[in-house]
């Protein structure tokens, strides 16, 4: 018996059709936590920078920070810049954004003025970002009266914001 049916166009399209669903129903997964988008992301930052969070737990040690960012779930290995490891009033706290952790350092800095400025650094797991800033280099923008920087590093995306101009944020990141 003569299987002639199987090179028939029809034949193939029907099968290739059957394939393809196959695999989008055993694939994709709706409820599979989506990658973040950094408008969204950078969004958020400037959200929490014109209304900080008041409920963030107190530390005066990097050390103590990062242990309660893992012991909350949030990305606690990642790299401080040079400009923020020796503020004082270091707060910290784990926010999730669209199913994914994220984490947010909370600093006042006198090195931009004598009565301190607020600075915020939020580190993510880089796999979780669409797009995410190259490793190579760090990018600035200007919203409004707020300057952001964000980079990566192979691990995870930064990005740190604060009022006033970008040169502020260079200072802190050397």
């Amino acid at each position: 018996m003569k299987l002639n049916f199987i090179r028939h166009p029809s034949f193939l399209a029907l099968l290739g059709v059957l394939v393809l669903t196959a695999a989008i129903f055993f694939l994709y997964n709706p409820d599979a936590p989506q990658r973040v988008s950094m408008a969204a992301l950078t969004e958020r930052l400037l959200e929490i920078q014109t209304n900080p969070l008041k409920s963030l737990p107190y530390t005066d040690e990097i050390a103590g920070m990062q242990r309660h960012l893992g012991e909350h779930g949030g990305p606690s290995d990642f790299e401080i810049p040079p400009g923020l490891r020796n503020q004082e009033g270091i707060a910290c706290g784990v926010i999730d954004f669209e199913s994914h952790p994220a984490s947010i350092i909370l600093t006042k800095t006198s090195v931009f003025s004598p009565s301190g400025r607020d600075v915020l650094l939020l580190a993510m797991s880089r796999a979780h970002i669409k797009n995410p800033p190259p490793t190579t280099r760090i990018s600035y923008m200007q919203k409004k009266d707020i300057a952001l920087a964000a980079w990566s590093d192979e691990r995870y995306t930064y990005i740190m914001a604060a009022r006033g101009q970008a040169s502020d944020l260079e200072t802190l990141l050397k």
